[in-house]
Formats: C-alpha cells, structure tokens, sequence
C-alpha cells in the first residue's frame, strides 16, 4: 500500500529509505534529510514488514512522506518498491539509520550534471559507531556501492531494473553493480559526497555485538557470495572457485564456532540450486576479469586481519 504525501513540487531526487524494526533511528534519518538544503526531493520510506511500524509517529516527524508497507520481510529487495515508486531524475538509496551530510545531494547532483558519463556515485560512508570510514578501500572505480548511501540515475533501473530479488541481504550492491558495469554504465567514488551511517545495533545482532562478526552476518553473506559466483561467472570459473569459497566459510565455521550457520548455508544452497541457476545471466569477459573471475582469498581478511 502506498500513501502519497502532500504535493511536492519539482522532485529531482527520490530518497529511498528501506526501514525494519528500527523506527526511532528512521526518525533521527529524516530530521537530518530536513536540514539539506536541496529542497527538490521526496522521501520515500519502504516498510519492510516490521513487527512494530507506528506509522503515525512516522508521519508526525514528516507529513510528505511516501510510506509503503510490505506484509513480508524481502530482504533488501524490498528497495525495488521504493525505485518503481519513485519520481525523481535521480535517486539516492539509504537504511533507515544512514543520512547524508548536509550538502551531498547538491554535490552528487552537480557531480552527475558535470559528468554525463557516470551513472551511479558510490558516496564516502562514515560510520559514526566506529569512526571508521566503510568505503576507505574504494579506488574511483569501486568494484561496488554501500547500499546506505549511494546515488543513481533513474535511467540506470530504467535498464537493468531493481535489485536481486533472490538475494535476501548482503553483496546485493556487488551484484547490483556488476549488473550496471556489464549494462555499459560506469560507478564513480565520490569522496566528497558524504553519507553518515549510524549503524544501529538494534535489529537482529543484540545490543553488544559486532554485526560484522555475526552469525547473522555470516550466513547471509555466505549465500549471497555463492549466488554472484554461479549467477554470473563462466562454468569454468565457478568449478575453479566454488571450492575455494566453500573452503573460506569453512574456515571461518571453525575458528568462529559458526557450525550451525555453515551447515545451514550448505543446505540451503544445494537445495535452492536449480532456482539459483535458472536466473544465472553471466556477465561480459571483461567484466568477469573486472571482478577476478569470481576469484577470493582463501583467507577472508575480514575475520583475520593478522
């Protein structure tokens, strides 16, 4: 169901907003939308089927809101209904506690208007719980966005369309950005378009946990690594490096006690393989060699950095 909020004028930027069970930080995201000072947007903020959404409270901070409620948790998929209900030339993608500095939408909007040539703007992220910047391995041309704050043209979804639906959290801006790379469009990191994340422990972690070093984490990220491999990579490719991916969770399975989760991940994905590989569209050679042909180390550097 989607409510529309007062007339807005010219929209040149739709900000989509993906929210679960995290509505106080939804509020603090949109107080600090209100302090841009580019006015030409909307917000639009999908509800992805919460088990508590006051939707009164919400629109009390913001009479103009878009709300659009989901009766089921899709994952991050659940952007898709933000982006086809969207006005705007351009579009600007958040969580529910990520906001962007106060002169940013000018800054990428000026940023596209001087380069023509790029298509999607993959913004510097700060995240404010750790002090550490998320995107501080980008090079200009990043392999992919951080899905809380990043910017595109309308255009780009005109073409390639949403995000993997069959993708439920995690990687999905690595397969979105692939899908761009291979459409012809190019990504740009812009450092000085800024975006805030505060990275709310809220949700599914529990108030003390690292959401990087999560069980949560870890299984999502598991499948979701194997459906990019098998989605888009040549057969010769995903036989030389499936292995070595199976053998990377593995690793992390025992030093983590992470059994339970790895096990589930092994289930799952033989038993959805046959849906997996009947969406599987792989990408250009060049792009494949672009993202190593599928290719990871053998020891993921997030679990050990030493």
């Amino acid at each position: 169901m989607v409510q529309n909020g007062n007339s807005l004028g010219r929209i040149t930027v739709s900000i989509c907003i993906l929210h679960y069970n995290r509505i106080e930080e939804l509020i603090k995201t949109i107080a600090e939308i209100d302090k841009s000072d580019f006015k030409e947007h909307e917000i639009i903020i999908v509800d992805n089927a919460s088990t508590s959404f006051d939707k009164k409270l919400l629109k009390k901070s913001n009479s103009k809101l878009r709300i659009i409620e989901l009766k089921k948790n899709v994952g991050i998929s659940g952007w898709n209904y933000a982006l086809k209900a969207a006005r705007g030339e351009f579009f600007l993608l958040l969580d529910d506690d990520s906001y962007p500095e106060k002169g940013a939408i000018k800054k990428a909007i000026k940023y596209f208007n001087e380069n023509p040539s790029v298509s999607v703007i993959a913004a510097k992220v700060i995240n404010n719980r750790t002090g550490n910047i998320e995107t501080r391995d980008f090079n200009e041309k990043p392999d992919f966005f951080v899905g809380c704050g990043a910017f595109m043209r309308r255009e780009v979804y005109e073409k390639i369309g949403g995000f993997n639906e069959i993708i439920f959290i995690y990687l999905h801006e690595l397969d979105y950005s692939a899908r761009v790379y291979s459409a012809g469009y190019n990504i740009k990191y812009v450092e000085e378009v800024i975006v805030y994340h505060n990275q709310s422990l809220i949700r599914e972690y529990g108030n003390k946990a690292d959401p990087y070093f999560s069980q949560f984490r870890f299984y999502n990220y598991s499948i979701s690594y194997f459906i990019f491999l098998v989605s888009y990579f040549s057969l010769s490719n995903i036989i030389k490096y499936l292995p070595k991916w199976i053998i990377n969770r593995l690793i992390v399975a025992i030093s983590y006690k992470f059994w339970c989760e790895f096990f589930k991940f092994i289930f799952y994905v033989i038993y959805n393989l046959p849906k997996i590989w009947k969406t599987r569209e792989p990408l250009p050679k060049s792009i494949q060699e672009f993202y190593r042909f599928g290719n990871i180390p053998l020891i993921d550097q997030d679990y050990f950095k030493k």
